[in-house]
């Protein structure tokens, strides 16, 4: 097993991992726990009944309180958090690495480091790349326009 993530340098660092939620796990914790509290702040039973009308039913006799029991349940998600180290390499690292000679498809979801990923890619590099596939975190959406922006002249 390799403890290594993708990210902007070759450097060593450490990731949050949330055991009970492990998708939720992160290089940047605090950006986490900042989204997940403006989802709680906005939580409707409409956006939940537009995601799933049958949780939403479910769900429906708590409604009055949800804030409440979305509060709490992740405020004890995040309590469980855990740090461990890990190695940080570049696609590009990566590459050279592994002598490959093309990537048909990156797919990227890094919990917020995915522009750190793009950005470990150096130019040399991009044409080798067929297709990205990638989520951008709502809080770092407008740290990806200002880079995209920047880089595209």
């Amino acid at each position: 097993m390799l403890n290594l993530v993708l990210g902007a340098i070759d450097s060593e660092t450490t990731i949050e991992f949330f055991p009970e939620v492990p998708g939720f796990s992160t290089l940047y914790p605090t950006a986490k726990r900042l989204e997940l509290a403006a989802i709680v702040g906005r939580a409707r039973c409409a956006d939940v009944w537009m995601a799933d009308p049958k949780l939403a039913l479910l769900l429906l006799p708590l409604y009055p309180w949800g804030r409440r029991v979305l509060r709490g349940i992740i405020q004890r998600v995040l309590s469980s958090g855990e740090a461990f180290p890990c190695t940080v390499r570049t696609v590009s690292s990566m590459i050279r690495a592994l002598k490959t000679p093309g990537i048909d498809l990156l797919k990227v979801d890094m919990e917020g480091a995915e522009i750190d990923v793009l950005a470990g890619i150096e130019d040399e590099h991009w044409s080798t790349i067929r297709m990205i596939s990638m989520e951008v975190a709502p809080a770092n959406l407008d740290h990806f326009i200002r880079h995209r922006l920047c880089n595209d002249g």
